[in-house]
């Protein structure tokens, strides 16, 4: 048995105290993760301005998002920027092409 099935059992068995241990771990860390949410943002403005951007186009209709470029799947649809400067060099993918693409990347 894998670990991650042991934890799937484990939460499926227990899933107040994990509800509990999540929480307190959650306000316990809270400080933390503040100060690392605004460094990220201090870090990468340009990646939040762009994301902004473009979702504020998406919504106004004026970019639609009508199927994954790889796989053809109209559903979970998310923009990839090859390049943060190229404000309109998008792709059009799945989550699960995203996330292909990023492993493949990195």
């Amino acid at each position: 048995m894998t670990k991650r099935e042991q934890n799937r059992r484990y939460r499926s068995k227990y899933p107040e105290k994990v509800r509990e241990l999540i929480k307190r771990s959650y306000f316990k860390n809270r400080e933390k993760r503040l100060k690392n949410k605004k460094e990220h943002y201090k870090n990468n403005k340009e990646k939040y301005s762009m994301w902004s951007r473009l979702n504020y186009l998406r919504k106004k209709g004026i970019i639609k998002l009508n199927k994954c470029e790889e796989c053809g799947t109209e559903k979970q649809l998310v923009m990839h920027h090859e390049d943060y400067k190229k404000q309109f060099n998008i792709k059009v993918l799945c989550r699960s092409c995203h996330n292909k693409l990023h492993k493949l990347l990195n």
